[in-house]
């Protein structure tokens, strides 16, 4: 699964910030994130595809994000923190923020459990489950119509989850 999940990570776009990173270290960045991912989901493709989609949904997996280097209206003005954009509770202290601001293993690791408490659960397949938890992550209760960015990152999800299962 991991070398599935990985061809999926460098297939995906470069951001223009991202463009003077080196091929390499691109590479080994994004092996810590399938790792991060494949810890934080327990091995289920289901889940590890949840992630995956959603970190690419939000941040594209940029250098530059992942490290909360964010400028102007990126990362919720700033308070959107790592590759899954993570708020802080006002109940954690801002030091919270060191331990989701990065792109080794810890943070990245840290950063794919705390998703993966909200993406958990849902039955496989199930597209409306996945897209409602997707926009509960990104700060949205749905109590009706499920946002259509949402409901295709849901979509994305059981694609990539058929591919990891190969």
């Amino acid at each position: 699964m991991r070398s599935q999940l990985l061809s999926w990570l460098l297939a995906l776009a470069i951001r223009p910030t991202d463009r003077v990173e080196p091929p390499e270290a691109r590479s080994t960045r994004l092996e810590i994130v399938a790792d991060a991912i494949l810890t934080a989901s327990g091995g289920d493709p289901q889940l590890a595809a949840a992630l995956a989609v959603d970190g690419a949904g939000e941040t594209g997996y940029s250098l530059a994000w992942g490290n909360c280097q964010c400028r102007g209206q990126e990362c919720d003005f700033g308070r959107a923190l790592g590759y899954w954009q993570h708020h802080l509770r006002h109940s954690e202290p801002l030091s919270a923020r060191e331990t989701l601001c990065g792109t080794q293993s810890p943070q990245v690791t840290i950063g794919a459990e705390r998703a993966a408490r909200y993406l958990r659960g849902c039955f496989r397949g199930d597209q409306d489950c996945l897209a409602r938890r997707f926009a509960l992550l990104g700060g949205i209760v749905v109590h009706e119509r499920v946002p259509v960015w949402a409901m295709d990152r849901a979509i994305r999800t059981v694609r990539l989850a058929e591919r990891l299962k190969e």
